[in-house]
């Protein structure tokens, strides 16, 4: 691949990157981004551009994509000003020049656009704009064809002078931005710093790739690229529900080891005695009992596992347990219906059965951020609801409290 192209596809991405950032930073219900629309990338209300965005990127560190006369510059700041003049920006609208590289120097340009000094800027301008003259005059004399590059450059200098209403705002609100570490910054504003580098980079990965192949698709049905906060809320919420992110935080159940002695060691705790009050087959007590107990233990195992990482900490667990807790109350009361005098014994069992299953078998919900749990975690799930049967604050039999609440 010939540098080429390297640079045209590293752009291409990178331009997608800053469309990422500046999604994650939108606040308003109705404002959105666009792609290719009226800039690299620009933002959007329901009337007007808020921000319009120029993004440049190079391997080459020394080199900056916005020199004194590069025509990328100048190119860009002609097209601004006929924007303008077209109405398709307005006095509110911000302009800004981002690249991957370091691009302020002292006295260059550029830097000087970014402190918004008018005047200042303009005889920078003018210096510029003679000196590239006498360098085609020279040219001229030579009789050399070198001066082609030049004249452009002259070109659009002039232009963006001789429109001074229009010049002039642009350089009343125009931004310099280095984004040196755009991924660490999106990771930050997705509030996912906690997480190790692997789950980041596949975040990170799937919210990019999934803006270029939607880009993609609007652009082959000739549609533009827009997009919402929320429909970024929305991928993000799939992103990291997948089994890949899950399975990178939680460790599925048989990762995890430990000495089977400790099943003996756990069948006098409350949270066992809570299942052994069930009247149910035997066989179907014992494999309740001992998948329980399996779920307890390797839950423990794997919270202390979690926090030491920094993925999740102990209030996060904290958080999960109440919330499970207030389920529990949703599923057995919704079973309880009646006083719990107006029942017989067996239908009380039958109760407690249904409660049992219905919350350790069937309910579903999520951890903090989302995280959904599949077959190979749901221990956690199930583990959560067994530490508070065995504190206990919850109960499967009706008479839970009657039975082991503050009962030796």
């Amino acid at each position: 691949m010939n540098d080429s192209a390297k640079g045209s596809i590293s752009g291409f991405i990178f331009q997608f990157q800053r469309a990422l950032l500046l999604l994650c930073d939108i606040t308003e219900k109705d404002n959105y981004i666009t792609i290719e629309k009226v800039d690299d990338v620009a933002v959007h209300s329901d009337c007007s551009v808020l921000i319009s965005e120029q993004d440049k990127h190079s391997f080459l560190e020394k080199k900056s994509a916005y020199e004194d006369t590069s025509i990328d510059l100048w190119r860009t700041l002609e097209i601004w000003v006929l924007k303008l003049k077209n109405n398709t920006f307005n006095d509110k609208t911000k302009f800004i020049c981002t690249t991957n590289n370091s691009i302020r120097k002292n006295g260059a340009l550029i830097e000087i656009l970014s402190n918004k000094n008018y005047e200042v800027s303009k005889n920078k301008i003018i210096e510029i704009l003679s000196n590239q003259e006498k360098k085609l005059s020279n040219y001229k004399n030579k009789g050399s064809k070198k001066g082609t590059y030049i004249s452009k450059v002259i070109t659009k200098i002039s232009f963006c002078l001789e429109n001074e209403n229009e010049f002039k705002q642009i350089l009343n609100n125009i931004e310099v931005n280095e984004c040196l570490e755009i991924k660490d910054t999106v990771i930050s504003k997705l509030n996912i710093t906690s997480f190790d580098r692997i789950q980041q980079d596949r975040i990170f990965d799937d919210l990019i790739g999934w803006l270029i192949n939607s880009s993609y698709s609007k652009w082959k049905n000739n549609n533009e690229a827009e997009f919402k906060k929320t429909e970024l809320d929305k991928r993000f919420k799939l992103c990291i529900q997948s089994p890949d992110i899950v399975n990178a935080i939680f460790r599925a159940k048989k990762e995890i080891q430990f000495d089977n002695t400790e099943i003996d060691n756990k069948k006098d705790e409350l949270f066992v005695k809570q299942i052994d009050v069930l009247k149910i087959r035997r066989e179907s007590k014992e494999h309740f009992i001992n998948t329980a107990i399996e779920d307890f233990i390797k839950y423990e195992i794997e919270l202390l596992y979690v926090i030491d990482k920094g993925n999740f900490t102990e209030e996060d667990f904290l958080e999960f347990m109440d919330k499970c807790k207030e389920d529990w109350k949703l599923t057995f009361n919704s079973k309880l219906i009646k006083e719990i005098e107006d029942y017989s014994e067996d239908e009380l069992n039958d109760i407690a059965i249904e409660v049992y299953k219905e919350v350790m078998q069937n309910y579903e919900t999520t951890f903090k951020l989302g995280y959904a749990f599949n077959s190979e975690n749901k221990y956690i799930k199930n583990g959560s609801l067994l530490r508070l049967s065995n504190i206990p604050e919850i109960g499967w039999h009706p008479k839970w409290k009657e039975y082991f609440l503050n009962n030796d």
